[in-house]
């Protein structure tokens, strides 16, 4: 098992704790949830939750509610300390997350929803994956961290993310709102997205939801601007599920001279709401999602 480890993986794993900037004590950094080597998808977000170690009474979970390896767990100290054993466990722990009698969807259902039904992947197949900007888990959340704190953690963590995508199995990149999407522009995944708007109907009205490409390393990345654990309608999720789903065939090699990078490719996607066609809006910029247009 040792063998399986990367020495990028096995010296994030080992990194000290950053002082100073809300990380939980005791935790150790979640490199992935699943298997970043065998998931064709990703979705990424900004950073583990303390729950995945925690309860909310803030003891540490034990036993059949553990989750992920932490330095209680392992009865450690300093991940500097952590022997190629031990850090072969952290990384076999966090590969099989979603397996098992108890996969752990409560944190992404969202996430594997839309997975599902766009048919883009699975957690639970091992098809996808989701890794985040920042591998820490902090505590308290990220929108509370002290000033300066979150751009530290993701100025630390970027190139190790960017390794991962740029070693792994993954072709098409899930970046889920808009907060995430600036983080990975920030990081240089990305040099700048394309964006454009799904126009829906429902019932109660009409509706626009945001959504971003681009092509960099030979990765699609696909977001948009509402996270999806947020009050999202359905219509707006319904409209979202089919966009992500008409883009992914984008992830095979074109035909002609067609360029992926090009924004035309977001130019008149039709959407399904409720058995009605809805057209999306063209993509009508270069942006980036935090620039105000």
């Amino acid at each position: 098992m040792t063998d399986s480890v990367a020495p990028e993986i096995a010296d994030r794993i080992r990194r000290p704790i950053p002082p100073g900037l809300g990380v939980l004590p005791g935790s150790l950094p979640v490199t992935a949830f699943g298997d970043v080597s065998a998931a064709a998808v990703a979705t990424i977000a900004l950073n583990p939750s303390w729950l995945e170690f925690q309860s909310p009474m803030g003891s540490w979970l034990a036993g059949d509610e553990r989750r992920l390896a932490s330095l209680v767990s392992l009865g450690a100290h300093d991940p500097r300390d952590l022997d190629d054993y031990q850090v072969a466990c952290v990384l076999a722990e966090s590969n099989a997350y979603f397996r098992g009698p108890d996969p752990h969807m409560d944190q992404f259902h969202w996430l594997e929803a839309l997975l599902r039904s766009s048919g883009a992947g699975s957690y639970a197949s091992g098809t996808a994956c989701h890794l985040d900007l920042v591998q820490w888990a902090t505590k308290p959340v990220q929108r509370a961290l002290p000033p300066g704190a979150w751009q530290a953690l993701v100025e630390a963590d970027r190139d190790f993310l960017r390794w991962q995508l740029h070693h792994g199995n993954v072709k098409v990149a899930l970046v889920d709102g808009a907060f995430v999407l600036q983080g990975v522009a920030d990081a240089k995944l990305v040099d700048r997205w394309h964006r454009g708007e799904l126009e829906y109907g429902a019932d109660q009205g009409s509706g626009r939801f945001r959504v971003y490409y681009a092509f960099a390393a030979g990765i699609i990345f696909l977001g948009w601007n509402m996270p999806l654990g947020g009050p999202i309608p359905a219509a707006d999720r319904a409209a979202l599920n089919q966009w992500v789903s008409r883009n992914l065939p984008l992830a095979r090699p074109p035909r002609g001279r067609l360029r992926l990078e090009s924004p035309v490719l977001l130019l008149y996607l039709s959407v399904q709401v409720r058995g009605r066609g809805y057209g999306a809006a063209t993509a009508v910029a270069a942006v980036y999602p935090g620039d105000g247009r």
